[in-house]
């Protein structure tokens, strides 16, 4: 599990947060002309964002609100890291 070490945090043995207050997000088309306004919002609610996808590799707005948050620029790679993500949230919570 080496893409762990990159999101300080998917650490091992520390749980990714899911309880009733906050909730996890993951974006697609986070360049786009209305994405400031969802990570605003996010941030603003107190959830947390893991995962952003975008074909332009032009979202410095996101590393202001969300500088753990994993970008991709291909949705292959970005569709297997929410799966894994997913796998690790149903596995932490069981």
């Amino acid at each position: 599990m080496d893409w762990i070490r990159d999101y300080p945090i998917l650490k091992k043995n520390t749980k990714i947060q899911t309880n009733i207050m906050s909730k996890n997000f993951a974006i697609i088309g986070a360049a786009g002309y209305i994405a400031p306004r969802h990570l605003k919002a996010i941030k603003d609610t107190n959830n947390h964002l893991l995962a952003a996808y975008d074909p332009n590799d032009s979202v410095g707005i996101m590393d202001s609100y969300f500088p753990e948050a994993a970008f991709f620029t291909e949705f292959e790679r970005f569709d297997r890291h929410v799966d894994k993500l997913k796998r690790k949230i149903t596995q932490s919570t069981m």
